[in-house]
């Protein structure tokens, strides 16, 4: 379930992509900022756990793939920014930069 989720969302980022035609650079690593947006998953699951006698089960096996998401998302998400050059390395919240000021 977790690579046809991961699979699903790297065709639909690829597709978006080129549809829209973004940035070379960006255009394979949206995929990996996409991973672990789950929180319309948690919500419609236990809608359809109400719903289906195999809630139990079915429950259990879309939690699980969630949490699997949320462990390796992030680190995919950091790789993503590094890798297009977005990250700001002398960036600290403490400094009061532009981003650091809400």
């Amino acid at each position: 379930l977790f690579a046809l989720r991961a699979g699903g969302i790297v065709l639909g980022a690829k597709a978006g992509a080129y549809l829209v035609d973004a940035e070379p650079a960006h255009r394979d690593k949206y995929w990996m900022t996409l991973l672990t947006q789950a929180g319309v998953t948690l919500g419609l699951i236990t809608r359809v756990g109400d719903a289906l006698p195999i809630s139990g089960e079915l429950t259990t096996l879309v939690i699980a793939t969630v949490v699997l998401n949320q462990f390796v998302g992030p680190p995919l998400f950091k790789a993503a920014v590094l890798a297009v050059g977005d990250a700001h390395a002398d960036y600290a919240p403490a400094d009061g930069g532009r981003l650091g000021v809400l």
